[in-house]
């Protein structure tokens, strides 16, 4: 049995490839830091091979990160797995000397055939690789940074003569620069290099995030309350995702259970936890869709929540989609129904400790749904509770509904309504009631507004809506 040290500093992804990995027969070893990879392999003799991520948290630069490890006498093979297909990444990996690389883009599989072939002695570079390859030799030269500025402006529709007043050029020298990156790009308009740009990137598209209370609090809310869409399906699905101003923004971000979002996604910033996963709570329910825990629930009212897991595979299974890069917002996929309404989802990632990762290649949205599992940890000798949300996952236009992940990362959130509670009002005659009042921290406080202390408060109403409210 092969044994490998798979080096990754993104949770979902490393325990991805553990997992697949390990029922293909391989031993595995993982490091989430580069501290971690070189402790494990002072530690453990018997490992056959590395697999690593191109580039790691704090900096951290992978090649460098193996070049370290062959200086301390590591001469095991090397493959890359790697979702940087940047243009420079691309021309640094086609100059070193690693055994074997593969993008992240394509199916884990290439990535086994990879390490089967490597462990052979064989050398192995996947063909998406191959093709980004062919790219960057078909691209006459990497744009200077001077160019990448000048291309940066002309993307947000900035004149020449704006630019030239902005970084103190000439409008010749900017009509110079505007030539050399028409020429370098293989381009004949600014559009089309644009284009190339983002799909090579030199440039990357800015998507906004709204990282605290404060941020959210200048959006009018009217701004971020969605239009409820008729699939077809079983519920309405909004046309936005949660606190999104536009239907291709990416909205906020969300631990599991938590209805609020921050600057920092871990565990111990997660509330559902004592600072660590080994001490994760039982939320009382495998389901949170319209309960305190249910951020849509609490920020929109009005009947939204979060769908459930059959909710959004019933989306997934029925609606063709279609991927498509939006200039200002970046990767969008499209849902068409077969009533021909449709919804745009942002592939934009998720947040893990204070930063997104994956954005427009991975876009990962909350199911209401969440287990819990007793498990002992060998490596702890403990006995923990871990709540795996439930979730769907879009990468490069493959969806894959009914993943289960890590609880304390942030996740997007598309809010639905039920069909019955959507456009029928409330009749007069029986107007809806408040049958619970909780604090932010899930305690309640009865049926009486009297009864609540001040602060921030959420009242459930007997139609299902919610409503924040703030007693002084």
């Amino acid at each position: 049995m092969k044994t490998l040290l798979v080096i990754d500093d993104h949770p979902i992804v490393l325990e991805g490839i553990r997992s697949i990995l390990t029922r293909r027969g391989f031993r595995v070893h993982k490091a989430g830091t580069r501290q971690q990879a070189m402790a494990i392999m002072k530690e453990f003799s018997d490992i056959d091979m590395v697999v690593s991520d191109l580039t790691l948290s704090n900096g951290t630069d992978g090649l460098d990160l193996i070049e370290r490890m062959r200086a301390e006498g590591f001469s095991k093979p090397v493959v890359v797995y790697t979702m940087h297909e940047e243009l420079w990444n691309i021309a640094r990996l086609m100059k070193s000397d690693v055994e074997g690389i593969v993008l992240k883009g394509e199916n884990l599989n290439e990535l086994v055939l990879a390490i089967r072939l490597v462990s052979e002695g064989k050398t192995y570079r996947s063909s998406a690789f191959d093709r980004r390859c062919r790219e960057v030799m078909q691209t006459d030269g990497i744009l200077s940074s001077k160019d990448i500025e000048v291309l940066r402006r002309l993307s947000a529709g900035e004149s020449n003569r704006d630019i030239a007043q902005a970084l103190g050029l000439s409008e010749k020298t900017v009509e110079y620069h505007r030539g050399n990156i028409l020429k370098k790009l293989c381009s004949k308009t600014m559009l089309e290099a644009t284009r190339r740009a983002v799909s090579l990137g030199i440039i990357r598209l800015i998507i906004a995030i709204a990282l605290s209370a404060t941020a959210s609090a200048t959006t009018n809310a009217s701004d971020i309350t969605p239009k409820a869409v008729d699939l077809g399906l079983s519920v309405l699905w909004a046309d936005r995702n949660l606190e999104a101003t536009h239907p291709y923004e990416s909205g906020g971000f969300y631990a599991f259970g938590e209805t609020s979002t921050k600057e920092v996604y871990n565990w111990s910033t997660y509330t559902h936890c004592d600072g660590s996963f080994e001490t994760c709570h039982d939320l009382g329910t495998t389901d949170i869709s319209n309960t305190i825990h249910d951020a849509a629930s609490v920020i929109l009212g009005d009947g939204w929540r979060i769908p459930t897991d059959e909710e959004q595979r019933e989306l997934f299974e029925t609606a063709s989609y279609s991927e498509s890069v939006v200039e200002g917002y970046g990767n969008i996929l499209t849902l068409t129904a077969a009533n021909g309404n449709s919804i745009s989802l942002p592939i934009c990632g998720y947040m893990s400790e204070g930063r997104v990762i994956y954005a427009n290649f991975n876009g990962t949205y909350h199911s209401s749904n969440c287990e819990f599992s007793v498990e002992e940890i060998p490596a702890f000798g403990i006995v923990a509770k871990v709540i795996s949300p439930i979730y769907t996952a879009i990468n490069s236009g493959v969806i894959l509904p009914s993943m289960m992940g890590s609880a304390q990362l942030g996740f997007s959130i598309r809010p639905v309504k039920d069909k019955d509670n959507s456009a029928i009002d409330t009749p007069l005659m029986n107007p809806k009631t408040i049958t619970g009042i909780y604090g932010m921290d899930g305690t309640s406080f009865g049926t009486d507004f009297e009864n609540v202390p001040t602060g921030i408060c959420i009242i459930v109403y007997s139609d299902g809506s919610t409503e924040k409210k703030i007693k002084r």
